[in-house]
């Protein structure tokens, strides 16, 4: 991209990068993407080097405006779409019969009042594999991953 920015129009480069890039940024990221955001943060920085490369951008330049006017979320972003539309499809019982039972809210668990009281857990054991749990609350989302 860096060469080729020099000789192509800024669409082309939206093209690349959305053929390119995006598409291993969004595959299975409901999943992937819900660690940790200093695990994120190497996708982060070869991100922001791409949109800036895109903008022809000194390394120094604040990269959110630059995210802004090309119309692209950073990795940290990508996810809460994914996970918010997993809970829409949940909550109106649109997912198969599998994830029926999948989830439980904290409240139906224990009775007493806490910080987490209002989240929903997945409770998912299984021999070498560990725990999932995800955390709805506010505007946050995600989905961890715990190896037990």
């Amino acid at each position: 991209m860096a060469k080729a920015r020099h000789y192509i129009s800024l669409e082309t480069l939206q093209t690349i990068y959305n053929t390119m890039v995006y598409p291993y940024l969004t595959y299975c990221n409901i999943i992937w993407s819900s660690t940790y955001p200093t695990r994120l943060k190497s996708i982060f920085m070869i991100q922001k080097k791409i949109v800036r490369i895109m903008t022809f951008s000194k390394y120094s330049e604040e990269s959110r405006p630059l995210f802004l006017s090309l119309k692209i979320h950073n990795i940290y972003e990508l996810n809460i779409y994914p996970v918010a539309l997993f809970m829409y499809t949940y909550f109106n019982d649109n997912l198969p019969s599998y994830f029926t039972n999948y989830f439980k809210i904290i409240n139906n668990i224990h009775c007493h009042n806490t910080r987490s009281a209002s989240n929903i857990y997945i409770d998912y054991k299984r021999k070498n594999y560990g725990k999932f749990s995800l955390k709805c609350r506010g505007h946050r989302y995600g989905i961890s991953y715990q190896r037990t």
